[in-house]
C-alpha cells in the first residue's frame, strides 16, 4: 500500500502559501491556521482550504489581527511579505480615502499602509481598517487633543495679526476708522490666506485691544526696566479737543536691550476726574504722577532728573511738583525746558517793538486764507512774476518754530505782496484792511523792522531745532552759543 507524504512544493502554491507546513511529528501536512494535521493529499488539503468553515473563520481572524497588530510593522520594513502572501487581501492606498479625513495621509514607505497624524502611527491600507480605526476611542481622544492644539495655534496667529495691525495704525498716526476698509482689501489681495479667511476687525475692536492688550503689556515691560534702572521724568500739561485737561508723563531711561538712551510715553493722566473740588495744584499733580509709578512698584528713588516748563506749579521753590519730588529723592536734578525759556525771552523782547510787528503775520494770513478768489489772484500774480506760487503760512504763537517761516515768507514776497494789495485796493474800491496792509508794505521802516525780526527769529529757530535733536550735542555747545554772539 502506497503511503502519502507531505510535499514541500505544496507550500509554494498561492492557495496554501504561509498556511501549510509539514507536521513535525509525522509525514502529514499541517495547517497553521487551524492547528490541525491533514492527510498529505492535495485534493483533501484544497477541499479543507475552500470548504471548511473553521478554516475560513480562522483565516478571517488572522487577517484582522495582521491589519491591527502583528504583520503591519513587518510590512513597513519588508513590503515583499504582501507579495508572498496573497491571502492578506490588501489593496493600495486610494486618494479618495482622504475625503473627510484630514488626519489621514499616504505613507510613502509602502503602498499598502497609511499614516494617522492624530495617533502618529501607521494603518493598514484598507478602507475597513481605516473606518474601524476612525471609530476607536483612542483615535477620537487623540483627534480632539490634536484639533484643540491646532485651533489654539490658529487663534494665536489671528490674535497676533490683529495686534500687529493695531500697532501699525498707532505708530503711523493713522485714523482708527481706516481699519474698517483695510481688512476687506487684505482679504481681496491675500485670498488664499487661512488667517484672513475668518478674520474680522473694526475700529470698535481696535480700542479694546490697545487698552487691554498693547498698553498693559508695554507698561509692564517698561515698568520692569524702570524698577532696576535710574531714569528722568518729563512732564507737561495739555488740553485735548474735548477740553479735557491731561498731563503727559514721559520717561527717559537707558534700555539694556538696545544699549541706548530712549524716551517712552509712560502715561497720560486726566487731571480732573469729575470731582468739582479737584484743583490743578502741586499736591494734585504730584500725587497723580507718583500714583502711576506706585501701581507698577517703581521706586521713586530711581528718579534722577525732572524737566518741565517754567510754570510755578511745576518748578516753584516753595510748593511745586519738583519740590515734592525732592522729598523722595533729594538728588533729583531740575532741568527747565530750554525751548520754553528761549521763547519767553523772544516774546518779551518783541514787546519792546511797536505792537503791529507782533500781529502782522496774522493780518496777512487772515486776509488771504478765508477767500479762495483772493488766493487764486495771489497765485496768478506770482506766476506772472515768474515766481514759484507759494501760500502764506499761518503763524501759531505757541508753536515757536512756526514764527520764523511765516516772517521769512512775507519778506521773500514783499514786492509781490505790495503789487497784490495795490490791485486789491483798486478792485475793492478802498477796503480798509487792504489799505492798512498796503500802507505797511510801502513804508521802508516796516521792511527794515521786518528784516531785523527775520534775522533774530532765524537764530531762535536754529537754536530751537538744535535743542530738539535726538543725538547728544554736548560737543557742539560752543557752536550753539556762538549763534547769539
Amino acid at each position: 500500500m502506497r503511503t502519502n507524504k507531505h510535499n514541500t512544493k505544496w507550500e509554494q502554491v498561492e492557495e496554501f502559501k504561509l498556511r501549510l507546513t509539514k507536521d513535525l511529528e509525522s509525514e502529514s501536512s499541517y495547517c497553521n491556521l487551524c492547528k490541525l494535521s491533514l492527510t498529505p493529499r492535495r485534493d483533501l488539503i484544497s477541499r479543507h482550504s475552500q470548504y471548511s468553515d473553521v478554516h475560513k473563520e480562522n483565516l478571517k481572524n488572522k487577517i484582522l489581527s495582521i491589519q491591527s497588530l502583528g504583520l503591519l510593522d513587518e510590512i513597513i520594513v519588508n513590503p515583499e511579505l504582501v507579495e508572498q502572501n496573497s491571502s492578506l487581501k490588501v489593496t493600495e492606498y486610494h486618494p479618495s480615502w482622504n475625503i473627510g479625513r484630514p488626519w489621514l495621509q499616504y505613507e510613502e514607505k509602502t503602498p499598502y499602509t497609511a499614516y494617522c497624524h492624530s495617533c502618529q502611527g501607521p494603518l493598514w491600507a484598507s478602507i475597513h481598517s481605516i473606518r474601524r480605526h476612525e471609530g476607536s476611542d483612542k483615535h477620537k481622544l487623540k483627534s480632539i487633543t490634536s484639533d484643540t492644539n491646532k485651533l489654539d495655534s490658529f487663534n494665536y496667529q489671528q490674535a497676533m495679526a490683529k495686534i500687529q495691525m493695531c500697532v501699525f495704525i498707532v505708530n503711523q498716526g493713522l485714523a482708527f476708522r481706516l481699519i474698517d476698509s483695510l481688512v476687506p482689501y487684505f482679504k481681496i489681495m491675500f485670498y488664499d490666506s487661512a488667517i484672513l479667511a475668518d478674520f474680522y476687525q473694526n475700529r470698535k475692536q481696535l480700542v479694546p485691544i490697545l487698552k487691554d492688550v498693547i498698553v498693559p503689556t508695554h507698561k509692564e515691560r517698561l515698568g520692569h526696566i524702570l524698577k532696576i534702572n535710574f531714569f528722568s521724568l518729563l512732564v507737561d500739561e495739555s488740553t485735548d479737543v474735548s477740553i479735557k485737561q491731561c498731563m503727559c508723563i514721559v520717561v527717559r531711561y537707558f534700555c539694556p536691550e538696545t544699549n541706548s538712551v530712549r524716551e517712552s510715553l509712560w502715561d497720560l493722566v486726566s487731571i480732573f476726574d469729575g470731582d468739582e473740588k479737584t484743583k490743578a495744584d502741586a499736591e494734585t499733580l504730584s500725587e497723580k504722577i507718583f500714583e502711576t509709578f506706585r501701581n507698577y512698584d517703581v521706586p521713586l528713588t530711581n528718579i534722577l532728573g525732572f524737566s518741565s516748563d517754567t510754570a510755578s506749579v511745576m518748578i516753584g521753590v516753595n510748593n511745586s511738583v519738583a519740590q515734592k519730588l525732592s522729598k523722595h529723592n533729594p538728588c533729583v536734578t531740575l532741568v527747565k525746558c530750554s525751548c520754553h525759556i528761549q521763547h519767553l525771552c523772544a516774546s518779551d523782547a518783541v514787546k519792546t517793538l511797536p505792537p503791529i510787528y507782533q500781529n502782522i503775520n496774522n493780518f496777512f494770513y487772515n486776509y488771504l486764507s478765508p477767500s479762495s478768489k483772493r488766493c487764486h489772484r495771489w497765485r496768478i500774480l506770482q506766476i506772472k512774476s515768474k515766481l514759484k506760487p507759494l501760500r502764506l503760512l499761518k503763524p501759531i504763537f505757541s508753536r515757536w518754530l512756526s514764527i520764523y517761516p511765516c516772517m521769512k515768507r512775507i519778506l521773500g514776497r514783499w514786492s509781490s505782496l505790495r503789487r497784490f494789495f495795490a490791485a486789491e485796493v483798486k478792485r475793492t474800491k478802498g477796503d480798509a484792511t487792504a489799505k492798512k496792509l498796503l500802507a505797511y508794505l510801502r513804508n521802508p521802516t516796516n521792511k527794515l523792522y521786518h528784516s531785523y525780526l527775520v534775522t533774530m527769529y532765524m537764530k531762535l529757530y536754529l537754536v530751537m531745532k538744535t535743542l530738539q535733536y535726538e543725538k547728544p550735542l554736548l560737543s557742539e555747545q560752543h557752536t550753539i552759543t556762538k549763534i547769539f554772539t
